[in-house]
């Protein structure tokens, strides 16, 4: 027989101890298990159907660094290089990217005061302006350059360790 309590979701037999199941009442609980499961497992495909359009493609490395090729067409590039001299105004470096892009959004660098190694002859306060550009789909340019009037960059002067990243499009 049926219990009088009921459980709150799903509407289970929850028996007293005066109360006696039978064989249909498990089967009216197990059906009614068995479908909140189907509900679950629905929702959980359908979340899984929506994950696969952020799904990674491709990633890989190479001389030039690492790359992460995303679904819907995002590519994100990194590696680690060396700004050098260039002249007493500027640092500088090029970076073929690891994979090329179709379209740049974003290309960047950072100086961790952690891992950066830097020997440069004009002083951390006298540096001003950092730049970055693409020159290409493959290849991006990077520069530091000295606040103006300041001490001049000295033939071996370099910022070794610069973190440096591209996000575009890859298709």
């Amino acid at each position: 027989m049926p219990s009088k309590n009921r459980t709150e979701y799903l509407g289970l037999n929850q028996w007293e101890g005066n109360e006696y199941p039978k064989r249909s009442d498990f089967v009216e609980d197990n059906a009614k298990i068995d479908q909140a499961l189907k509900g679950v497992n629905q929702k959980i495909m359908s979340h899984q159907a929506e994950s696969t359009k952020k799904h990674i493609t491709e990633s890989g490395s190479n001389s030039n660094g690492e790359y992460i090729r995303f679904d819907d067409g995002t590519q994100i590039c990194w590696n680690t290089l060396s700004l050098g001299y260039e002249s007493n105004e500027y640092l500088d470096s090029t970076w073929n990217f690891p994979a090329s892009f179709i379209a740049i959004g974003n290309v960047f660098f950072l100086l961790s005061s952690n891992s950066a190694d830097v020997n440069i002859t004009p002083s951390r306060d006298m540096i001003g302006l950092s730049g970055c550009s693409y020159k290409s789909t493959g290849v991006a340019q990077f520069s530091m350059r000295r606040i103006n009037g300041m001490t001049d960059f000295q033939d071996g002067d370099s910022i070794s360790n610069c973190n440096v990243f591209a996000i575009g499009r890859w298709k």
